[in-house]
């Protein structure tokens, strides 16, 4: 997904391209899997941007109504990114590191069947492997 792409699709949506929402997308164009409320405020204040707290929520709010960015809810952190392939994700618990991985037909191939089993029409799913990654395990 462009960034062109993206404000098209917030302007379909009603929505107008603030400074704010600007750089709340840029930034996560740049990152290839999820980033933290806290690195996007990070972000903000290095582009010289500073808006409160209640208005960085309704931008990523309004992104995730509109399915234009995902957030992940990891050990009770909320976490953001831009959906650009199907991937899940392995989270170190001594560092926080967050890493995608890709897990190809497999799975989406179990969720069919889950669904014809139970007669369930799945719409998303969410799959996150917890552990010690190599710096900490060792």
């Amino acid at each position: 997904m462009t960034y062109e792409h993206i404000l098209n699709k917030i302007r379909t949506c009603g929505g107008r391209i603030s400074p704010v929402r600007s750089a709340i997308i840029r930034n996560l164009l740049a990152q290839d899997c999820l980033i933290s409320y806290d690195d996007i405020l990070s972000h903000l204040k290095k582009h010289k941007l500073t808006p409160n707290r209640s208005t960085i929520f309704r931008e990523l709010r309004f992104l995730v109504h509109h399915n234009i960015i995902h957030k992940h809810m990891i050990a009770d952190d909320a976490y953001y990114e831009i959906p650009r392939d199907h991937h899940h994700h392995l989270i170190c618990l001594a560092c926080e590191k967050i890493t995608k991985i890709l897990m190809h037909d497999h799975l989406v191939c179990e969720s069919t069947k889950i669904a014809k089993k139970n007669q369930f029409m799945i719409t998303g799913h969410s799959v996150e492997f917890y552990g010690y990654c190599t710096r900490c395990h060792a």
